[in-house]
């Protein structure tokens, strides 16, 4: 069986969620194909390239490469650019689908996996083998919340209000109308959010769109875990601090959660760690209240990010929108460490259970008093952390997702 995988860029797998599922994707897709052609979309440089092939290489050598070079950077319509911030190489794309027909129409495939909508956009034109889809976050939330965190402190009568607001209608018209022609193009559509194939199937007009769980790399197959105790309880966050789901949570964090910690724990007990770049793009009243607070240790982008999760006591994923998964959540639970996150993040991510496989909170009050049991309760800590582990095995494994995969692939073959 050949398959292709079709995604925007070369996944660098040491930050960012979107491009540790895509690793995964393609993880899966050379365990269960004869051979896997890599389709991407841009033009990467070749220190990207290299640092790929130097994972992927050891564990996976029936692929190839295909760049199709688009070029996502253009000043072309640059007006529109303004309008959809981030969008605008979904319709580039769409622009150069007759190319990347062209490029599959020769490759003799059985099935073709594409990942999120800049790539379900490049292969609308192509229809010689069965499509399965996969997307995030549907492409007019993260634009909505955006907008909302932007707008919290203007008033609602002022035109730049109004002026954002007209922009917003007009802007999420445009991307659900796209969307639905995107959906209706497979012969499957995954969304790797529980919450969002209920979006999906209203903006496709269709039941095609099913909820998957999130694949991530098992770090048991690439690194022997040894964790000693810290001389400092370890809190860690991590995310860039450009995503407005961690926006959300950071402001939380500065906020409400650390004056609970340092009332109940005292701030020469614990060490709170931001992992993730862009610190210095924060809200100037956050980044100096997180500078100044003598708990918390800025680390900026680490890379690899692994260290932390082995050191660390446990992760706190604060984002209080409904807005896709936090992969992160699942990679903590690839290490077997404790979370504790937001109910919100329930929504996307079902198998999370209170006091089960980590600790829920449904405000930063909660949040900060979970993580204050928890540095009370060891033995809480260690049985979360066996159960974060038995969860992901069971659903978001590679092994798990790939077995998902291949009865989507054989029900498509069947039907």
């Amino acid at each position: 069986m050949k398959t292709a995988f079709v995604f925007d860029t070369v996944p660098d797998i040491s930050h960012g969620g979107g491009a540790i599922t895509a690793y995964s994707i393609l993880s899966i897709l050379c365990s269960k194909s004869e051979y896997v052609y890599f389709v991407v979309l841009d033009n990467p440089n070749s220190i990207k390239i290299e640092n790929f092939k130097n994972t992927f290489d050891i564990n996976h050598k029936n692929y190839e490469f295909i760049f199709c070079n688009i070029n996502f950077n253009s000043k072309k319509n640059k007006f529109l650019d303004l309008l959809i911030p981030n969008k605008f190489k979904l319709f580039k794309s769409w622009e150069k689908s007759g190319k990347i027909n062209n490029i599959l129409s020769n490759l003799s495939l059985d099935f073709v996996f594409s990942y999120h909508w800049e790539s379900l956009a490049s292969i609308i034109e192509f229809n010689q083998c069965p499509k399965i889809l996969m997307v995030g976050d549907p492409m007019h939330l993260p634009f909505l919340f955006r907008g909302l965190y932007i707008s919290e402190n203007k008033s609602k009568l002022s035109l730049t209000y109004m002026v954002h607001k007209y922009i917003e209608l007009t802007t999420v018209r445009l991307m659900k109308k796209y969307m639905k022609i995107l959906l209706n193009q497979g012969q499957f559509c995954g969304a790797f959010a529980a919450h969002h194939t209920y979006d999906l199937n209203l903006i496709s007009n269709n039941n095609i769109c099913k909820y998957l769980h999130t694949p991530t790399p098992d770090p048991f197959n690439e690194i022997k875990i040894n964790k000693s105790k810290n001389e400092k309880f370890k809190i860690m966050h991590i995310g860039h601090l450009k995503g407005i789901a961690t926006l959300y949570g950071v402001r939380d964090i500065a906020y409400n959660i650390l004056p609970i910690l340092d009332k109940n724990i005292g701030s020469d007990n614990y060490e709170f760690h931001i992992v993730g770049g862009f610190f210095d793009e924060l809200d100037l009243d956050i980044k100096n209240i997180l500078k100044s607070h003598k708990s918390v240790k800025i680390r900026g982008q680490v890379s690899p990010s692994d260290i932390e999760f082995i050191t660390s006591d446990l992760l706190i994923v604060p984002t209080s929108i409904e807005l896709g998964i936090r992969v992160r959540i699942i990679t903590a639970f690839s290490f077997g460490l404790t979370v504790v996150a937001h109910k919100a993040n329930q929504k996307g991510i079902p198998e999370l259970e209170n006091g089960f496989n980590c600790i829920l909170g449904e405000s930063p009050n909660e949040l900060a008093h979970g993580i204050i049991k928890l540095f009370h309760d060891h033995d809480l800590i260690k049985s979360i952390s066996v159960e974060s582990r038995n969860t992901y095995e069971k659903y978001f494994s590679l092994n798990a997702v790939g077995n998902h995969f291949q009865s989507i692939m054989n029900e498509i073959k069947n039907k």
